[in-house]
């Protein structure tokens, strides 16, 4: 899976507005995401038009989503807007899967979790053993 993560959009985008944290400083992030069967590297543009993407939540197990998603790799898009007010906090997140993955910030590769392929021989999965947290 490869994951896209844009801060900003243009107005015809929807964008999760973080503005604030709650005192726990844990958000979960579970709606607002847009999912697309296949491998492009560029669909990690944050100018991307993603709106004919499936909607998905991904904090549901792969059998309760909405949809049944395509076999084999896909992309999950989502745009944050982080308000000034925050700009100076360290902002963390954790990724909670099985498989492997790639995060982009700003169409930027910013974490590997695993080695992704479509070719099973080559990917390598990764499943976190601990909570971990990753600075963005």
């Amino acid at each position: 899976m490869l994951l896209a993560l844009t801060r900003s959009a243009p107005a015809q985008h929807r964008v999760i507005v973080l503005d604030t944290l709650p005192k726990s400083g844990a958000i979960v992030l579970e709606t607002g995401w847009r999912w697309h069967g296949g491998d492009n590297h560029a669909w990690a543009n944050p100018t991307l038009d993603d709106s004919r993407w499936d909607s998905l939540r991904p904090t549901r197990t792969l059998n309760m989503q909405e949809k049944p998603l395509a076999a084999g790799i896909g992309w999950l898009r989502l745009r944050i807007s982080i308000d000034s007010a925050l700009t100076l906090r360290s902002l963390q997140f954790n990724a909670d899967q099985a498989g492997a993955s790639e995060i982009y910030l700003d169409g930027k590769l910013v974490r590997r979790f695993g080695t992704v392929s479509a070719n099973d021989r080559v990917q390598v999965g990764y499943s976190p053993t601990v909570y971990e947290w990753y600075p963005l």
